[in-house]
C-alpha cells in the first residue's frame, strides 16, 4: 500500500486503484503510474465495468453471448454501443422532429418527398432502440413486469422495459407514415 506523505498514513488512491484493477482486468485504461485516476470520461473503461457488474453477464439468455462475443471485443462493443445510441437518438429526434412540422399550418407542413424515406429509417430506429433497450435490460437482471406485493412501495416497472414498448410504439406510427406517404 503507498504511503500517504502528507497525512502520514495510507494512500487510499493507490488501494482503490489495485482493487479495482483487480475487478476489471489487466488492461485497466486507468493510470497506474502514480495512483492517481485519469480525469477524463472514459466510456471502454466504463462499459467493460457495467458488462461485468451486471447479473445478465454471468446467467440468463444472453449470458453466453455476452461471455464469448462481447467480453473479449469489449472496445468494438463499447464502440459500437455509443455511436448507435448517438445516431438512433438523432434519427429519432429527426423523425419527431418531422412529425411536428407536419402539425403545423401553412407551406411549412407541405409533404416533401423525403418524408417516406425518413419515417422508414425513424421506424428502424425505433425498433432499434427497443432492443437496444431490452438487452440492457435483460444484461441488467430486470425480470418482466408482475404483480408482486413485495414491490409495492418500489419502481413498477424499470426504465429500460418501459422503453421496449415506447421504442415499438414509435416504430410502429413511423411505417404506418411511411406506408401512408409512399403511395
Amino acid at each position: 500500500m503507498g504511503i500517504n506523505k502528507s497525512r502520514g498514513g495510507i494512500n487510499k488512491s493507490d488501494e482503490h486503484h489495485r482493487t479495482h484493477k483487480a475487478r476489471c482486468g489487466t488492461n485497466c485504461p486507468r493510470s497506474s503510474y502514480s495512483g492517481e485516476w485519469k480525469r477524463r470520461p472514459n466510456f471502454v473503461h466504463n462499459f467493460n465495468a457495467f458488462v461485468r457488474a451486471s447479473p445478465g453477464t454471468y446467467n440468463g439468455l444472453l449470458s453466453s453471448l455476452i461471455q464469448q462475443l462481447v467480453l473479449p471485443n469489449i472496445a468494438l462493443f463499447a464502440s459500437v454501443t455509443k455511436y448507435t445510441e448517438l445516431v438512433l437518438g438523432i434519427v429519432l429526434l429527426l423523425g419527431a422532429i418531422e412529425v411536428g412540422r407536419r402539425r403545423l399550418g401553412g407551406p411549412i407542413a407541405a409533404q416533401h418527398g423525403y418524408e417516406a424515406p425518413v419515417a422508414a429509417i425513424a421506424a428502424l430506429a425505433g425498433l432499434a432502440a427497443a432492443g437496444l433497450s431490452l438487452s440492457i435490460a435483460l444484461m441488467m437482471g430486470e425480470q418482466l413486469p408482475t404483480i408482486t406485493p413485495g414491490r409495492a412501495l418500489t419502481t413498477a416497472i424499470p426504465v429500460e422495459l418501459l422503453l421496449v414498448p415506447l421504442g415499438i410504439a414509435v416504430a410502429w406510427m413511423e411505417a404506418g407514415r411511411f406506408r401512408v406517404l409512399s403511395r
